[in-house]
């Protein structure tokens, strides 16, 4: 027989819990690159942007913006284009391809750079401490197809401006289509296009965030369902932090990238023995965590980062809890039983 609802547990502790580091980071690259399909210069600009990325493991962001009419499709061609990268090529005035922003900040005078640039422009970044640290938590649904994205932010000194702008992104990469080529090869049918912009989860002008002062921490949510024709395993999510300054963005202080498919760092992978549910998924408020099979013993929670955030040890075993997360910080928490059971939850507000 099972035993009733169990409505309290003994102990609950929670509270708002820093995925994000505190300690000063280095500061992260973006190279925002405009390319084409039917570009066949652009070929050269991805080597260049790879060869960055090769050599800084970790450090830098790449986001390949299909814009302006040598992005437009033809027959068969695909078309990998977005509002999102139509709006930031005709933002910067982008007259040929390849060009890129790195970090949106100024090298030798413009900010719109020729591939032949990147890499300097990018040294002199990577030699920095940034401002401000971004950490990235995921959740995705194979059945559903939603992704479910937390992007938290901690300011280690204040920002020279006072309306920073956090900018999420998505993109996906090995997708096999037609590509222009002027050099080896020719023209490839099957070219293996990398970090395609797919679509902005913010606004592009992005969302605003408090006045950063040293020590400001906050976190955003966000959830897209991802189109059939992506592969899930390919999508990447890319938060950035820049100034919201003059006609032009400001400079990007900040970059980070996770994998859309991830398991939290940190959790280590047990043998589940019964299944164990939480719903609604995701919660606002209260919540249900049952056992398919057996009871409920002592509980542990994680945050997506692996840290133990809180302990719950019911008055006594039951087959289901009622919990309330309207007190915990947005996010992805990891529940796990005594036995080894662990379930998934997403918390939005």
């Amino acid at each position: 027989m099972r035993t009733p609802l169990l409505l309290a547990a003994s102990f609950i502790a929670f509270g708002c819990f820093a995925q994000v580091s505190t300690d000063p980071q280095p500061r992260n690259v973006l190279l925002e690159e405009f390319t084409a399909i039917n570009c066949g210069n652009c070929p050269a600009g991805h080597v260049s942007a790879a060869t960055i990325l090769n050599a800084n493991p970790g450090r830098v962001v790449l986001v390949n913006v299909h814009a302006g009419s040598l992005a437009n499709p033809s027959g068969s061609q695909p078309d990998f284009r977005t509002p999102w990268g139509n709006q930031l090529h005709s933002t910067y005035g982008v007259t040929f391809t390849p060009q890129g922003l790195v970090s949106r900040t100024a090298y030798n005078g413009p900010t719109l750079l020729s591939s032949v640039n990147w890499n300097a422009a990018a040294n002199v970044l990577l030699a920095q401490t940034a401002i401000v640290n971004l950490s990235i938590t995921t959740d995705f649904d194979p059945a559903t197809r939603l992704l479910q994205v937390s992007v938290e932010h901690y300011y280690t000194s204040t920002s020279p401006g006072a309306a920073d702008r956090l900018h999420v992104l998505l993109t996906e990469d090995h997708l096999t289509a037609y590509q222009a080529n002027y050099g080896a090869g020719g023209a490839q049918p099957s070219y293996d296009h990398r970090h395609a912009l797919r679509v902005g989860l913010t606004p592009f002008a992005g969302d605003a965030l408090g006045t950063g002062a040293s020590g400001e921490q906050g976190m955003n949510t966000y959830s897209h369902v991802l189109p059939i024709g992506w592969n899930a395993d390919n999508v990447r999510v890319v938060a950035f932090i820049n100034e919201a300054a003059g006609t032009l963005p400001g400079e990007v202080h900040q970059a980070a990238e996770a994998p859309a498919i991830a398991i939290a760092t940190g959790v280590v992978e047990m043998p589940q023995p019964a299944a164990l549910n939480a719903f609604p998924n995701p919660a606002h408020g209260a919540f249900v965590l049952q056992a398919l099979d057996g009871s409920i013993g002592a509980i542990t929670v994680r945050d997506a980062s692996g840290r133990m955030v809180g302990a719950i040890q019911p008055a006594s075993k039951a087959n289901a809890l009622m919990l309330d997360a309207s007190a915990w910080s947005a996010g992805i928490y990891i529940i796990a039983t005594d036995d080894g059971r662990v379930a998934r939850l997403v918390v939005q507000h």
